[in-house]
């Protein structure tokens, strides 16, 4: 491998004796290339989460709509949960030098949607007027704060009872989101002590 020629003397860099940055091609150039690299990196999750936090909104709007269509809720949460899926991979395959705070930037973005597209889904089931989806021994889903506050116990796994799901559909419903937070829980650990080793 030959050396680097300085343009001013035509000695090597070792023998000019410049930088050892600079024999290494990590000089200002290098250090601007470095720069662009780690953007291109950083982008595609800033994107993402930036999107994680427009479906959470429209899962607001939704609640606030009590909205009628089973299939519109279910996609919702479908689209969080895709949302979050390549948000984690993003995560998983960038940069290990990614800080803590852009680890749990991610998972801040992603439960709030994730919790809010079950509540969404759960207040559409609860007002399905074919059958009953939920029993209750007091108060049962009626508006958007008893659905977060179901959503919030199912995700939790803290199971209080008061609330139940009797129907297939408000039962699968549960399941998923039981197994889902389960995963999240997990995968966002197992990166956050993986982040705070490096």
């Amino acid at each position: 491998m030959r050396r680097k020629r300085s343009h001013l003397t035509g000695r090597s860099a070792t023998e000019s004796g410049l930088p050892r940055s600079y024999r290494h091609g990590h000089g200002s150039h290098g250090r601007i290339a470095g720069g662009r690299d780690r953007l291109r990196r950083v982008a595609p999750l800033r994107l993402l989460i930036i999107l994680e936090g427009l479906l959470g909104v429209a899962c607001v709007i939704a609640l606030k709509r009590h909205p009628s269509s089973v299939a519109l809720a279910i996609a919702l949460v479908a689209a969080v949960l895709a949302s979050a899926g390549l948000l984690v991979v993003s995560l998983l395959r960038g940069d290990k030098s990614q800080s803590l705070k852009a680890t749990a930037a991610c998972f801040l973005a992603i439960i709030p949607s994730y919790i809010l597209s079950f509540a969404t889904l759960y207040l559409t089931l609860a007002h399905d007027a074919t059958r009953q989806a939920f029993v209750a021994t007091g108060r049962n889903i009626v508006g958007p704060g008893d659905a977060m506050y179901f959503a919030s116990t199912v995700f939790t796994t803290t199971g209080f009872g008061d609330i139940s799901p009797i129907t297939p559909a408000a039962r699968w419903a549960v399941t998923a989101q039981m197994l889902s937070g389960i995963l999240i829980v997990a995968v966002g650990l197992g990166v956050a002590v993986e982040r705070s080793r490096d």
